[in-house]
């Protein structure tokens, strides 16, 4: 539950003439102590000049002292402070073993430490008797603080008194009545007599209408008020400062906020300090508000506020609707080893040691069953919350027409073993043809903690690629040997996420941070350039000769016709969805794919949203016509629209692949 309140408290002193006051002692912060959150709080005194010091008084209570340079004609102290009424269990602590039962004594060490606490004054008749007929038969010490409690709420009548100053507990007592200010150092002078340490808090007292009205006894506050407000805190072994309020006869809850707590009521008081003789008029304010306040059981949704809830949800229906959003539920089919149900693998662990070659098998089983020559892929799967680097997934694509995607036979697909090192590594595999696609050679590469995100080749022979934690490896030899490149980019530890070639032959590479570097010699060497963004670039794709288009998180995209120029053009995109794919479509527009299903294309300077047609899904007519197509490969096939990780040219018209098939847009 939130609620949250401010309150404000102004205090005024007019005088009839210029006059010199003394540093001036202002103790109107809430104590360090203090166990109701004050999320706010600040102090402003007038007039100026002034100079205003915080300090600590020697029992750790705040306490401003404020000079006044000048003689002024008035002295004003204004307090905001906001708080939090969570609310608070007041026997929500341990008493030590030792204390639990009365009598008991303080360990010595702490007797010398609470002595101010535990020194009563000399008790006269009126004192003593009243201390006498106390009804002391509770063995616990915390009943035994209840019962005492009570016991003076009920002797004690409790009256608004405006005259300066506190009571004698003897004066109290032969009245019969007295502030809050007059019972509390009655309290607690009974219980150092007793044998109690206590001291005499001066706080602010916030008090709320309750949520509902109490079936038996008083309801308490009929309007929300503050004021200050003057109890006790015991010091009990184990529990440390219990508060105690003789005013009501409870323990101090949420809504007791100790501004100092002091041996005597004389050190506590709000505001102390000398002035001149003169007429002066005292003025004060004290408000409470509540700023922030969450339906609870006691105090629910008003029936406006469900209707307004109703609304808002019919509109997010109907959004839902007009932009063909579909959920669906249990997508993910569950899989479970018949030979080891029970291993970790199966019931809590990322992976294991079959988990990856049963997958593969299954997913070529299901292969040869639904799409015999569709395109089995191994890739990047989800990337969970706390795990250090992202699953694996296999996945088959095809096409329902039944045209092939993939020709290959199944031998030709790379073995078992190099997918399961794959898997395991988290490296990358190349696979080389000299011979028209007959035979193939899998050259599998391992980097070590890093996971490979991009990878490049200059020719046959030269290549690079980049990754996780700032991985970055040169082949020269086909991918059959890999080398860490170790320049200046790779010793900040980002990760590089995309690697493209500009019309000139220039390597551009984008990562964490906005992370943006060219090199010109076949990544031999890196030149840091300017970047527009400093969180995470995923894409980036050329533009003419040296410019480029990045993209990043939350949909930020980027344009320059000269990467080294610093001159960067921001694109408006009210998709807001982090940009994962940039292809080329030709005449300088781009296939822009991003999270949660989101599809554009960039013409110029402009995104045009592309949406889902169920009556286009199908496949590209015999004869292609028209804009190129794109595949839009998604880190989720399960999903109808998953996050768009890359989008390939095919042909003519815009594709997508989804759980039913293929999915194209023209």
């Amino acid at each position: 539950m939130t609620l949250h309140v401010k309150l404000l408290h102004k205090t005024r002193y007019d005088y009839d003439k210029r006059v010199v006051l003394s540093p001036q002692l202002i103790r109107l912060r809430p104590a360090p102590h203090a166990r109701t959150p004050v999320l706010g709080y600040s102090l402003h005194v007038s007039p100026d000049p002034h100079f205003l010091n915080w300090q600590q008084d020697p029992f750790g209570n705040w306490q401003a002292r404020v000079v006044f340079p000048e003689p002024v004609r008035h002295f004003e102290v204004t307090v905001d402070l906001t708080a939090d009424m969570a609310v608070i269990n007041p026997f929500d602590f341990f008493v030590a073993p030792e204390a639990e039962l009365m009598p008991w004594q303080y360990d010595p060490q702490l007797k010398a430490e609470l002595g101010p606490y535990l020194t009563p004054e000399p008790a006269n008749s009126v004192l003593r008797g009243f201390i006498e007929s106390l009804d002391l038969s509770e063995p616990g010490t915390i009943d035994r603080l209840v019962a005492i409690n009570q016991q003076i709420q009920g002797a004690v009548r409790y009256l608004i008194r405006m005259e300066p100053g506190v009571q004698t507990p003897s004066e109290t007592l032969n009245l019969g009545s007295g502030s809050c200010r007059d019972s509390s150092w009655l309290m607690v002078q009974v219980l150092r007599h007793l044998g109690f340490a206590a001291r005499f808090v001066s706080g602010y007292l916030i008090q709320l209408v309750a949520d509902q009205k109490s079936l038996d006894g008083p309801s308490g506050a009929e309007i929300d008020f503050t004021d200050l407000h003057a109890w006790v805190e015991v010091y009990v072994p184990g529990a440390g400062w219990l508060g105690l309020d003789p005013t009501s006869g409870l323990f101090a809850g949420e809504g007791h906020i100790p501004l100092s707590a002091t041996p005597s009521p004389a050190s506590a008081a709000p505001i102390t300090g000398l002035v001149e003789p003169c007429e002066v008029t005292f003025d004060h304010v004290m408000e409470v508000h509540r700023i922030a306040e969450t339906p609870r059981v006691t105090k629910p949704f008003t029936e406006a506020q469900w209707a307004a809830i109703d609304q808002v949800g019919l509109q997010v229906d109907a959004d839902l609707v007009s932009q063909d959003v579909r959920l669906t539920m249990g997508g993910e089919p569950t899989f479970i080893s018949l030979d080891d149900p029970q291993g970790d693998e199966w019931n809590t662990a990322a992976v294991g040691p079959t988990k990856e070659r049963l997958a593969y098998n299954l997913a070529r089983r299901l292969a040869q069953r639904l799409a015999p020559q569709g395109l089995l892929t191994y890739g990047q799967g989800k990337w969970y919350p706390g795990e250090p680097l992202p699953r694996w997934a296999w996945t088959v694509y095809w096409r329902r027409d039944g045209q092939p995607l993939w020709r290959l036979p199944p031998r030709e697909v790379p073995g078992k073993a190099d997918m399961q090192r794959m898997a395991i590594d988290g490296g990358l595999f190349v696979a080389h043809t000299t011979d028209g696609g007959e035979q193939w050679v899998v050259q599998q590469f391992n980097p070590g903690a890093s996971a490979l995100l991009d990878v490049m080749f200059f020719d046959a022979s030269n290549g690079i690629a980049v990754g996780t934690y700032g991985a970055m490896f040169s082949t020269s030899d086909g991918g059959v040997t890999w080398i860490r490149s170790e320049n200046a980019l790779t010793d900040e530890g980002f990760h590089f996420n995309d690697l493209t070639r500009l019309g000139d032959g220039t390597v551009l590479v984008v990562g964490e941070f906005g992370t943006l570097a060219i090199s010109t010699d076949a990544a031999a060497t890196w030149s840091a350039v300017d970047s527009p963004y400093d969180s995470s670039l995923f894409a980036a794709a050329p533009l003419g000769d040296r410019g480029a288009v990045i993209g990043g998180l939350r949909g930020n995209l980027f344009v320059t016709r000269d990467v080294t120029s610093g001159e960067w053009a921001r694109i408006d995109n009210a998709a807001k969805q982090s940009i994962f794919g940039l292809t080329p479509l030709g005449d300088q527009r781009y296939a822009v794919a991003a999270l949660n299903g989101t599809l554009q294309v960039l013409d110029g300077r402009t995104l045009k949203q592309l949406t889902l047609d169920k009556a286009k899904a199908g496949i590209p007519p015999a004869e292609p016509s028209g804009p190129p197509y794109v595949l839009v490969l998604t880190d989720d096939v399960d999903r109808e629209l998953g996050a768009f990780v890359r989008a390939l040219p095919l042909g003519s018209g815009l594709l997508t692949v989804g759980d039913a098939g293929v999915r194209y847009w023209r």
